[in-house]
C-alpha cells in the first residue's frame, strides 16, 4: 500500500505543478515597469524611464484579449474583515463616462503591495478617481505602463446579474512611476522593495494628472495617519486625456476638450500615438523597444564570416531559438557581432545555452548585425580555454575548428598558431597531425548510419569516454566503431519491436511470412517451435539478441509454430535452446541420454 500512497503522492504533486505553471501562462507573474541604477548612470542621453514604461505597455499589459466579467471574489476578505488593501498594479488604460461619474483607471496585474509576501490578487481592477481623496505625492501625472501603489476601502455592489460583486472605493494614491534598484530586471519577480521614481517628465504621452486640494495638501505635509485622509470629503482634481497607445478597451472614447476645433484635437492625438509608435518595431507578436535594454536566452548557432564597409573580414555569431522573459519565442534566429564581452567568455561552441540583452530588434538576416550589451553561458559554465582578442588570430582559431585550410586562409591560420603558442596553448599544427588517428561525433554517426542524439545515447549505454578533446570537440580511437556495431545491430531489431493486438501489453517481434521449412528451432519447457523470424541472421547474432530482449523488463515475444503449423507467441525469457534443426536434435538426445 505504501507504494501506491507514493504514487498518488506524486501524481498530487505534478498536479499542483501544472496548475501552477498554467498560472505563469496567464500573465500573473508580478512583473512591473523596472529600471537598474547602472542602466540610467551608462545612459544619461537616453529617455530610460519612458522608454522601461513603454517596455511595459507592450509586455506587462494585456493586449490580445477584452477583460472579461469579473466579480473580484479576491477582495472580499477585506470587504469582510474590515481591513485596509494595499495594492500596487500598473495603468493600463483611462475612460471618462460622464461629469458625474467621472473618470475611471484601469490597472492590471493588480497586486498586494507587501514586499515581503506579495501574493496576485486580479488580472484587472478599475479606480475611480472620485473615490480618490488624496495623493501622497500632492501632485502626481501618470502615464499608460507607470506602476501605481495605493490603500483602498473595498466595497460591494451588485453586479448585471445580481451577484455580489467587490471593487476600490476610497482611496489614496502613494505615487506612480518607475521602479529603480541596483539590480539587473528579474524576468520572473519584481521587487517591491525598490523606490518608485514618480517625478520623471512623461511628455505629452500621459492620461491623468492629479492635484490635491489645498486643504489635504496641508494635512499630508502634517504627515497625519491614512485613515484620516480617506475620511475627506470630496475628492482629488484632476485632469484626463485620452490614452495613445492601443489597448483592451475598444469603447474608450477620446476625452471631451475644450479646443474648438475637433480636427485640431483628433490631430493632436494621432501626432502623440505617431511619436510613440516610432520607438516601436513589431516583431510577429512581440514589441520590442528601440533603445531600451531587453533581456533574452538563445542557444549558439553558427560562426559566420562577412566583410564590413571597409572590406574587412569580421566574425557574427548566430542566436537561435530566442525567448524572451515570459519564454516566449521571439525570433528563430538573429545576429551579433563578435563583440569583447563574447571574447570575454572564452571558447563558445555550437548549442552553447546563453542568456544576453540587446538594444537591438533582433535582426534576421546578416544584412544588420546587432550589438550585445552582456552576455552569459546559461548551462556548461565551467572553465573554458581563452579566445585570443587579437582580430586576424581569433579569426584563424573559428578556421582552425572548422578546419577551413585553404591557402587564403593562410595568414589567419598563422596569427592563431602563433598567439597560441605564445600563450602556452597546444600548437594546432601539431594537435591537426596527432588526430589524424582519431574521430569526433560527426564521423562515427556518419560511418555508423546513425543521428548524434542516438550515437550520444549509445555511448552513455557503453559508458564509452572520449580520448581527448581539443577546440570543443570530443575525439574518440578507430576501435570505438568496432564496440559501438554490435549495439547499433540489436537496437535496430528492437526499433522493429511492434505492439501485436492479442498482446497489447507486450512488445511483439515482426517475422517473415511462413515458409515450408523453418530457419530456426527454438527449446523451451514446454515444446519445440520454429521460426523464421531471423532467417539469413547467424547464431551468434540471434544468442546476442536473446540476451539483450532478456534483460529489459517489458516481455518480448516471438512468433512460431509448433510441430502441427499452430501460431504461438512465445517469449524470449522462456527459451531455453536455439538452433538450426540438427543442431537442436543432438542437443535433445544428449539430453534423453543423460
Amino acid at each position: 500500500m505504501g507504494f501506491f500512497r507514493k504514487l498518488l503522492k506524486n501524481i498530487t504533486n505534478k498536479k499542483q505543478q501544472n496548475e501552477q505553471k498554467i498560472q505563469v501562462k496567464k500573465d500573473r507573474k508580478l512583473l512591473y515597469p523596472y529600471l537598474c541604477k547602472k542602466t540610467i548612470d551608462d545612459h544619461p542621453n537616453l529617455d530610460e524611464y519612458n522608454l522601461a514604461r513603454l517596455y511595459s505597455i507592450e509586455n506587462y499589459l494585456n493586449q490580445k484579449k477584452k477583460t472579461k466579467e469579473n466579480d473580484h471574489l479576491t477582495l472580499e476578505r477585506f470587504y469582510r474583515q474590515d481591513k485596509l488593501f494595499n495594492w500596487v498594479g500598473i495603468a493600463a488604460d483611462i475612460r471618462f463616462e460622464n461629469k458625474r461619474s467621472g473618470g475611471r483607471l484601469l490597472l492590471e496585474r493588480v497586486a498586494l503591495d507587501n514586499p515581503e509576501h506579495p501574493v496576485f490578487i486580479d488580472d484587472h481592477l478599475w479606480l475611480k478617481l472620485n473615490d480618490v481623496k488624496a495623493v501622497l505625492t500632492d501632485q502626481q501625472t501618470i502615464g499608460s505602463g507607470d506602476a501605481v501603489r495605493g490603500v483602498s476601502k473595498i466595497d460591494s455592489y451588485i453586479g448585471k446579474e445580481q451577484q455580489d460583486k467587490f471593487g476600490l472605493r476610497k482611496t489614496v494614491i502613494k505615487n506612480a512611476g518607475i521602479y529603480v534598484g541596483k539590480k539587473i530586471r528579474n524576468p520572473h519577480q519584481t521587487s517591491l522593495h525598490c523606490k518608485i521614481v514618480s517625478n520623471y517628465d512623461r511628455k505629452k504621452d500621459w492620461v491623468a494628472k492629479i492635484s490635491n486640494k489645498e486643504n489635504v495638501s496641508n494635512l499630508i505635509n502634517k504627515k497625519i495617519d491614512i485613515n484620516e485622509l480617506l475620511q475627506q470629503k470630496g475628492h482629488v482634481e484632476y485632469r484626463l486625456k485620452g490614452n495613445t497607445h492601443r489597448h483592451i478597451i475598444p469603447q474608450a472614447v477620446d476625452l471631451p476638450t475644450k479646443t474648438k476645433s475637433k480636427k485640431k484635437a483628433n490631430d493632436s492625438v494621432n501626432q502623440i500615438k505617431q511619436n510613440a509608435q516610432k520607438l516601436l518595431v513589431k516583431k510577429k507578436n512581440h514589441i520590442v523597444v528601440q533603445g531600451t535594454i531587453t533581456r533574452y536566452t538563445g542557444k549558439i548557432g553558427q560562426i559566420r564570416y562577412y566583410r564590413d564597409q571597409q572590406d574587412v573580414l569580421q566574425l557574427a555569431i548566430q542566436v537561435q531559438n530566442i525567448r524572451d522573459e515570459l519564454n516566449i519565442k521571439i525570433a528563430s534566429r538573429s545576429y551579433f557581432a563578435f563583440s569583447d564581452k563574447v571574447i570575454a567568455l572564452g571558447e563558445i561552441n555550437p548549442n552553447d545555452q546563453i542568456a544576453f540583452s540587446t538594444r537591438s530588434i533582433l535582426p534576421n538576416n546578416m544584412s544588420t548585425i546587432g550589438k550585445f550589451e552582456t552576455i552569459k553561458f546559461v548551462k556548461n559554465t565551467e572553465k573554458r580555454l581563452p579566445l585570443p582578442k587579437e582580430h586576424d588570430a581569433l579569426i584563424g582559431y573559428f578556421m582552425t575548428v572548422n578546419r577551413e585550410g585553404k591557402e587564403e586562409n593562410m595568414p589567419y591560420l598563422q596569427a592563431y598558431r602563433d598567439w597560441a603558442i605564445k600563450n602556452n596553448l597546444p600548437d594546432p599544427q601539431s594537435m591537426e597531425e596527432k588526430l589524424h588517428g582519431f574521430l569526433n561525433k560527426t564521423d562515427i554517426a556518419f560511418k555508423l548510419k546513425i543521428d548524434i542524439k542516438t550515437l550520444n545515447k549509445f555511448l552513455y549505454d557503453l559508458r564509452i569516454k572520449p580520448s581527448l578533446k581539443y577546440q570543443g570537440k570530443t575525439y574518440y580511437s578507430n576501435k570505438v566503431i568496432d564496440k559501438l556495431r554490435p549495439k547499433v545491430a540489436t537496437e535496430e531489431m528492437i526499433a522493429n519491436a511492434r505492439k501485436d493486438s492479442p498482446l497489447s501489453s507486450s512488445s511483439v517481434i515482426p517475422y517473415s511470412p511462413l515458409a515450408d521449412e523453418y530457419d530456426l528451432v527454438l527449446v523451451t519447457k514446454k515444446a519445440i517451435y520454429y521460426t523464421n523470424t531471423f532467417k539469413g541472421k547467424g547464431l551468434t547474432k540471434v544468442e546476442e539478441y536473446l540476451d539483450i530482449t532478456g534483460q529489459y523488463k517489458e516481455d518480448f515475444y516471438i512468433k512460431c509454430v509448433d510441430g502441427s503449423h499452430t501460431e504461438h507467441f512465445i517469449k524470449v525469457k522462456d527459451i531455453k535452446e536455439i538452433g538450426r534443426d540438427n543442431h537442436v536434435r543432438e542437443i535433445l538426445i544428449n539430453n534423453q541420454n543423460q
